[in-house]
């Protein structure tokens, strides 16, 4: 290589680098100026086609294949880079894009709607448990005898009447006097029969404690509770007593009439008769 083409050559080395596509007006070759040496005839040298291009003309613009060449590297990183970015901003925007939609996906799925509302907590069907029928109470009804129960009150009345009586041999108005299974031709109970058992005592004694109205005092004593302690078939009678201020035996007949004004002679006797409660021995 020539010092001309060194200097003035036709490819400049900072336009390469720099990727100028032309070289400046400073950078052209200059005018060919001819040499005093060719006054002098001589042989001439064959020029080489390169120097004979050179000669034929001054400066020659680069094709765009050639002057493209050194910088299509520099251009490819640049362009790269370029395509890069846009591929970053382009995966970016499509990332963002998703979110959104995904956002709007999941608002649109949570948020309620006026024709399907949204319950704000789950509702929590309770357990089912199997219904449980308790067991029937089974009631025993104890039979009780109306015999047994009328002795259980008579016993009872007896035992309620007996301490608010003194035995000092006053006057009384027995107004009845019976023992279980006792035969009484003047009186029948409730189903006509003169036999009178605990339930017929106990109805009658009660007729006559509720029927006496003046004031007098009715109680329920037993046979064995004064005088000679007088008994019937072996067992005690019940006995029902009225006992009033009574001063003697007229007293007491007076009393029964006007106790029971629809009977006289021996029925008002049988009904209501003058006894008197001494003290049993």
């Amino acid at each position: 290589m020539t010092d001309r083409e060194t200097s003035g050559g036709l490819w400049n080395l900072s336009a390469l680098i720099t990727g100028d596509a032309e070289p400046s007006a400073s950078q052209a070759p200059p005018a060919s100026q001819p040499s005093s040496d060719l006054a002098v005839p001589s042989r001439p040298e064959p020029a080489s086609p390169r120097s004979q291009q050179q000669t034929a003309s001054p400066w020659i613009p680069p094709p765009p294949t050639v002057a493209s060449a050194p910088s299509s590297g520099l251009h490819r990183r640049r362009l790269m880079i370029v395509v890069g970015s846009a591929a970053a901003v382009l995966l970016a925007l499509g990332a963002t894009v998703a979110s959104v939609n995904a956002a709007t996906d999941d608002t649109s799925s949570v948020m309620p709607t006026a024709e399907q509302p949204i319950a704000p907590y789950p509702t929590v069907e309770p357990e089912q448990t199997p219904d449980y029928t308790a067991p029937a109470e089974t009631t025993i009804e104890e039979t009780i005898d109306p015999e047994q129960a009328a002795l259980n009150a008579l016993n009872a009345q007896h035992d309620q009447d007996l301490p608010t009586v003194s035995f000092h041999g006053q006057y009384a108005a027995q107004l009845a006097s019976k023992t279980l299974g006792i035969s009484d031709p003047y009186q029948t109970n409730r189903s006509g029969s003169h036999i009178f058992q605990a339930t017929d005592i106990l109805e009658e004694h009660q007729a006559l404690r509720e029927g006496t109205t003046d004031g007098t005092a009715v109680v329920l004593l037993k046979s064995t509770d004064y005088g000679k302690r007088q008994v019937y078939n072996g067992e005690a009678l019940w006995v029902t007593f009225a006992l009033g201020d009574f001063a003697n035996r007229d007293d007491v007949l007076a009393w029964c009439g006007n106790r029971f004004p629809q009977m006289s002679g021996a029925e008002l006797g049988n009904q209501c008769a003058v006894r008197t409660l001494a003290p049993a021995p």
